[in-house]
């Protein structure tokens, strides 16, 4: 044996035997950092999720642009495209243990599992709201099921949204008033003033 080298096992690795060799790869399977990139890899479930996602929009929106305008399908019952993806999609999360994003969640109609697409596959309507100052209603035009999620602030730099233009319209009114009454009184003391006189 040469200067600087130590004996090893027949694994090839100092203090490892074959298991922990063998187990080497499962640790960049579990998540193990890349030196290079300075990221976790992306799992198998995550392309899976993605791609089930990417699928269901691009299904969807074959199936509505395929049919006729009384919404009934056109061609042979064979040919009809494949919808519910999306299911597919959330039992595979639940089976992984994998998180769900909230906007993923928000894209599918939790009934039928169809894609929203506003203007195409949903409607989608902005009300206003107590708490939230405004929602958005997403309606599914397949289903007819409706769900609401707060809408985000407008303004980047205001947080609060449209309750600051309010609060501004509201003082802008409290000074109109103010200064239709400060006319009328002085209206009142021009008269009494005149009335002295003559």
């Amino acid at each position: 044996m040469a200067k600087g080298e130590s004996q090893q096992p027949h694994g090839g690795q100092l203090g490892k035997g074959r298991a922990a060799q063998q187990s080497g790869g499962e640790d960049k399977a579990r998540g193990a950092m890349n030196p290079k990139m300075k990221m976790p890899p992306i799992s198998e479930v995550s392309h899976s999720i993605n791609s089930l996602a990417q699928s269901a929009a691009f299904y969807d929106v074959l199936r509505v642009v395929g049919q006729d305008p009384e919404g009934h399908s056109s061609g042979p019952p064979h040919k009809r495209i494949k919808t519910g993806s999306s299911k597919d999609l959330v039992s595979l999360a639940q089976k992984s243990v994998t998180p769900l994003d909230g906007l993923l969640k928000q894209a599918f109609c939790q009934k039928c599992g169809t894609v929203l697409i506003p203007g195409l596959t949903s409607r989608t309507r902005t009300r206003s709201s107590g708490p939230h100052q405004r929602t958005v209603s997403t309606t599914c035009t397949t289903c007819q099921e409706r769900s609401q999620t707060a809408a985000s602030p407008q303004d980047a730099k205001n947080k609060s949204g449209l309750a600051e233009g309010r609060r501004l319209r509201k003082k802008r009114r409290r000074e109109q008033l103010k200064k239709e009454r400060d006319k009328e009184k002085e209206a009142a003391v021009r008269e009494e003033a005149s009335e002295e006189d003559g």
